[in-house]
């Protein structure tokens, strides 16, 4: 009104704008002035506020994101790293992991039903088919277990039922190029026989991980890895349909790990393309 008036600017004034029927004039028209007999200056110090409070988002939205990137694990997250962030990260973590899958905005009742949950473990039905569950250390949503599936292997790129199988081979001079990462996931092909191809887990399935002398049923290797009980049957395992060769996040049986005499490599890699 000042600089139309400064700039002889016309202008018209609604009428609406005097009246209580919507909330925002209730507010310019009572709260504001309320505000400003306490003091003269609260439209600036609110507008000043306003924009602390944007930094201040935006710091802990990037926080948030680097807690939520320590956290991530492939079928959930841990508990514990999300316990030990601090309470504003935290509750604000948790809220983006529950809005990944609720229809509706989580609550801060669901909030804190999870937060809760962090330190005792348990399980919380938040709607009619979102249940959340933290057990073994691993925050998750639970879900039907996955039914027993096979796929051979065939070329280059195998379709599994949540995603894709890369398959590379390679002479293993190469070797020194590939991360260390990746060599739990490399094979010697020199010690491979018969027909490959992925399936999900089987009763009895064992492994001696590479470099070690102490064999394990693969129950118990998901159970040290914290693999949820209802997505054991989503780890791919690589098989000649005698042997277990290679599980996702085991790596590959001490029989088939690369040596110095290897001569071809089997790389495998495993995309995920199922939310």
């Amino acid at each position: 009104e000042a600089y139309c008036a400064a700039h002889d600017v016309p202008f018209v004034t609604d009428e609406s704008n005097f009246t209580d029927v919507y909330a925002r004039n209730r507010v310019r028209l009572h709260a504001m002035p309320a505000l400003r007999q306490v003091n003269p200056a609260a439209g600036v110090a609110m507008t000043r506020c306003a924009a602390l409070l944007r930094q201040d988002e935006d710091y802990l939205r990037i926080q948030t994101d680097a807690l939520l990137k320590e956290a991530e694990r492939p079928f959930g997250y841990d508990a514990a790293v999300l316990r030990e962030g601090h309470p504003a990260l935290q509750s604000r973590a948790l809220m983006r992991i529950l809005a990944l899958r609720m229809h509706c905005a989580p609550s801060f009742a669901d909030v804190q039903t999870v937060q809760r949950m962090l330190g005792t473990g348990g399980k919380a039905q938040l709607e009619r088919d979102v249940t959340v569950c933290v057990y073994g250390g691993v925050l998750y949503f639970d879900r039907p277990p996955r039914q027993a599936w096979q796929a051979p292997v065939c070329g280059g790129e195998v379709i599994l039922p949540f995603g894709r199988a890369k398959i590379q081979y390679f002479d293993a001079k190469r070797l020194q190029n590939i991360h260390k990462q990746d060599l739990a996931n490399c094979l010697c092909c020199d010690t491979i026989h018969g027909e490959l191809f992925f399936r999900s887990r089987r009763a009895g399935d064992c492994m001696t991980r590479a470099n070690s002398r102490c064999r394990k049923p693969l129950k118990k290797l998901f159970e040290e890895l914290r693999v949820p009980a209802p997505f054991r049957g989503d780890v791919p395992i690589l098989t000649d349909g005698e042997h277990v060769l290679w599980a996702e996040g085991i790596g590959c049986d001490d029989a088939f790990a690369v040596r110095e005499t290897s001569g071809t490599v089997m790389r495998i890699e495993i995309i995920r393309e199922e939310k």
